[in-house]
């Protein structure tokens, strides 16, 4: 279960005393905690998000970053919503050593990093550090997709579930998911290790290592990832791995056989209807968006 969904359900009281006492064990309960924090006394549908979230930091003693929410589309109810953009996508306990920083579906995400780089997390995606050591010990934990501006210092790695991307000071774009890893180089310098396959990738060079694995040559197309700016791109993507971005970027769940083939082109993430016909069209698919508005199905 993704951690918004988590919350969502924890805000309407879905959660079962079952639940509750797995996350209580898995430590993940102080998470949640955090929310009644930031929830104290909330007036709806009048709400200050930005002060409670100064409330919130103070009465915690949280310093260490400044998370902004670039808001595309709000999926959830606005009271839930506003809960989770306060408490969701920023969770520090003074009690733990590990900073989280979460994407609520539908978001772009940026925070500082206490050394002074700046970090926009992708729809879905997250990241971690640590905070005793993060200064002399540079090193994040990327779930997903994050577009990375490094101060000048010491190796800044970021961390992925089979490898790492490792810089000195520059700006450059990863994305895992599943059994896929993209790295695109903007500015400086990045070496990659991944799997068994080590690559250097430099300004204006990119990677691209999916589930054929093969590494292919993708340099970026423009001068920073188009995503930022609320549009999915892809360069001879596995047109599977296209329908997922696209379910996942409007909290849909699609329902498709294995499709074959390969998508270059990309599709905005501001209207569903848009985004499908920009995907199915080009690869001859149909689609049918359920009367439920919760899942779409592809065919051929």
């Amino acid at each position: 279960m993704s951690i918004d969904t988590l919350y969502a359900r924890f805000i309407s009281g879905e959660l079962s005393e079952t639940e509750i006492a797995d996350l209580k064990a898995s430590g993940e309960w102080e998470e949640l905690e955090a929310i009644i924090l930031a929830t104290d006394n909330m007036a709806l549908p009048s709400y200050d998000m930005d002060a409670a979230f100064r409330k919130l930091k103070i009465k915690e003693g949280i310093v260490e970053s400044k998370p902004k929410a670039i808001t595309r589309r709000l999926w959830l109810p606005a009271a839930a919503a506003a809960v989770l953009l306060v408490a969701g996508l920023f969770l520090l306990n003074p009690s733990s050593s590990t900073a989280r920083v979460y994407g609520i579906a539908g978001d772009v995400v940026l925070t500082d990093l206490p050394d002074g780089s700046r970090v926009t997390l992708n729809s879905g995606s997250s990241i971690s550090w640590n905070k005793r050591s993060f200064e002399n010990d540079r090193r994040i934990d990327l779930k997903g997709e994050a577009y990375f501006e490094v101060s000048k210092g010491s190796t800044f790695r970021v961390q992925l579930s089979k490898g790492y991307v490792d810089v000195l000071g520059t700006a450059f774009n990863v994305k895992e998911r599943d059994n896929t890893l993209q790295v695109s180089c903007y500015e400086g310098k990045v070496r990659v290790e991944y799997m068994d396959i080590e690559q250097t990738l430099t300004k204006g060079e990119g990677m691209l290592y999916d589930d054929t694995k093969v590494w292919s040559n993708v340099p970026p197309a423009s001068e920073a990832p188009k995503w930022l700016n609320g549009i999915a791109e892809f360069t001879n993507a596995n047109v599977n791995h296209v329908l997922y971005e696209l379910g996942r970027q409007f909290n849909y769940a699609i329902i498709a056989n294995d499709m074959e083939g390969r998508f270059t082109g990309s599709f905005s993430n501001d209207n569903v209807e848009k985004a499908l016909k920009e995907v199915c069209a080009p690869m001859g698919l149909q689609y049918k968006i359920n009367k439920d508005k919760t899942s779409i199905e592809i065919t051929k």
